[in-house]
C-alpha cells in the first residue's frame, strides 16, 4: 500500500482539500501498519476538510460495534494527536 497526496495548485485555485484512509485493519497491529504508511503522506500538508477514517470495508462488520468503535476512536485519536482534524466515514 502506497499513499501519495498532491495538493499543488489546489489552494491557489480555491479548492478545499481533505484526505482519507480506507482501512481494512481488523486489529491494532494492522492499524499501526496503516498509520505508519499513511502519516508520512500527510506530513507538511494543511487541509480545509477533515482527514477521514473510512471503514466501509464489509469485513469490518464482523468485529462488532464495540471493537470497531474502539479501532475507529484509536485512529481518530492518533490523527488528532498529530494535529489533524479527524473524521469518520462509513
Amino acid at each position: 500500500m502506497v499513499f501519495t497526496l498532491t495538493l499543488i495548485g489546489c489552494s491557489a485555485n480555491g479548492i478545499a482539500v481533505g484526505a482519507y484512509i480506507f482501512t481494512y485493519a481488523e486489529n491494532e497491529t494492522e492499524q499501526d501498519e496503516d498509520i505508519l504508511k499513511f502519516l508520512p503522506a500527510l506530513e507538511g500538508k494543511t487541509f480545509k476538510y477533515p482527514v477521514f477514517v473510512d471503514v466501509e470495508y464489509k469485513g469490518l462488520a464482523s468485529l462488532g460495534k464495540s471493537q470497531l468503535s474502539s479501532l475507529i476512536k484509536r485512529y481518530m485519536d492518533i490523527l488528532d494527536q498529530k494535529g489533524f482534524f479527524p473524521g469518520w466515514y462509513s
